[in-house]
């Protein structure tokens, strides 16, 4: 498979059948459906992954990256909050502010409480 980036991909599907492929790699895709260590590459597969998970360290890092990486998911998920009431608070300013001055005053009163009508007040002004 080709994707433009100079590199060749193999696309290897463990739930396919195993018609002319050598016997490593039918174990090898045996290994990665059915967790079956059917020979020595596979074992040896096994054997590191076990260690891996036993690896007390390992899984401290990996514990304390996962803790990271969901308290910069978090932050960015609340910058964004931010970001979004800052731009609706503009939004909603412009429109109101233009309502006023058209002395539409009962719009602005409904625009302030009503959604629906905002959005169409906000398209009707072309406020995006």
């Amino acid at each position: 498979m080709r994707l433009g980036d100079e590199a060749e991909k193999v696309v290897v599907n463990a739930d396919g059948r195993r018609d002319g492929l050598d016997g490593e790699m039918a174990a090898l895709l045996n290994f990665v459906r059915d967790n079956r260590a059917e020979s020595e590459l596979t074992r040896e597969l096994r054997d590191a992954v076990l260690e891996a998970i036993e690896h007390k360290e390992w899984r401290d890092e990996y514990m304390t990256f996962r803790m990271k990486l969901n308290e910069e998911r978090e932050e960015g998920r609340e910058e964004g909050r931010k970001e979004g009431r800052k731009e609706g608070e503009t939004k909603l300013g412009e429109l109101i502010a233009k309502l006023l001055e058209l002395g539409r005053s009962d719009d602005a009163a409904v625009a302030a409480t009503d959604g629906a009508e905002r959005k169409r007040l906000y398209e009707e002004f072309g406020i995006v």
